[in-house]
């Protein structure tokens, strides 16, 4: 049968320090965690936000054309609309 030898005051403080650092590393991989997630949401809502800009830029070119194309024909220069 195999005996764990007993672990003096030296080999504690080992154990508690070598514990405390596996925690803070598991605490700063959480945190790197978290903060990539808060970034890939955010970098989600810009694509988002940059999609609808641009359908929104589209749709006004479309407007300014029309108008565009009524005004010339409004004041007689039909060459505008083809």
């Amino acid at each position: 049968m195999f005996v764990m030898p007993s672990c003096d005051g030296a080999c504690q403080n080992n154990k508690f320090r070598q514990t405390q650092k596996l925690e803070e590393m598991k605490s700063q991989m959480n945190w790197d965690q978290q903060a990539l997630q808060a970034w890939l949401e955010e970098s989600a809502r810009k694509d988002e936000d940059a999609m609808i800009i641009e359908k929104y830029s589209r749709q006004d070119e479309l407007k300014i054309k029309v108008r565009t194309q009524h005004e010339d024909v409004d004041h007689g220069n039909t060459s505008a609309v083809q």
